[in-house]
């Protein structure tokens, strides 16, 4: 039976803070592969995703203790991540080229799911760092408005109108693949 992440923030959380290492594994295999997925669509590179996720478990491991419970594991978790990558993108400047890479869909002769997918990657690394984040979290991982500004830094308020302009930009973007 696989563990739902909801389950796994309420049954072990407190077993986690106090240095259960089965509880670190069961929050490791629930989370890694989610984590690993969001980082990927982050950054558009798996090898430095697994870098980030990795990053996120150590994380997790050296500050265990001091994670609030009224805000849950899986927020946590999204916002160690969604700094990692914002953080890496810009050490490395990845920001301009990721813009500067957004090329026209892929040929209509290709298998339309490949097409489609492969736009799709290309407009979310067309998004800035932030506004990408926000469109992840919501569409791909259902975070609500109010779980996105928490993770994120910012009001829900903003965390909306982020989504909004990621959402404007992302059709833009696809304009013809979604036509």
């Amino acid at each position: 039976m696989r563990e739902s992440a909801a389950g796994v923030d309420a049954a072990v959380l407190g077993r986690l803070r106090e240095g259960d290492r089965s509880a670190f594994e069961t929050v490791l295999r629930v989370y890694h592969p989610v984590i690993f997925r969001f980082a990927a669509r982050m950054l558009g590179d798996p090898e430095t995703a697994s870098d980030i996720a990795q990053q996120t478990f150590l994380r997790l491991h050296a500050s265990r203790r001091r994670i609030d419970p009224r805000r849950g594991l899986r927020s946590w978790l999204f916002t160690v991540a969604q700094n990692l990558c914002t953080s890496h993108l810009r050490r490395r400047g990845l920001e301009a080229r990721a813009l500067g890479s957004v090329r026209p869909p892929a040929a209509r002769d290709l298998a339309e799911g490949v097409a489609v997918g492969e736009a799709v990657r290309e407009a979310l690394a067309g998004l800035p760092p932030d506004q990408r984040a926000v469109a992840i979290l919501r569409e791909y991982h259902g975070f609500t408005h109010e779980e996105i500004a928490r993770i994120v830094g910012c009001s829900p308020g903003a965390a909306r109108v982020k989504a909004h302009r990621a959402r404007e930009r992302l059709k833009e973007l696809l304009r013809d693949v979604l036509d």
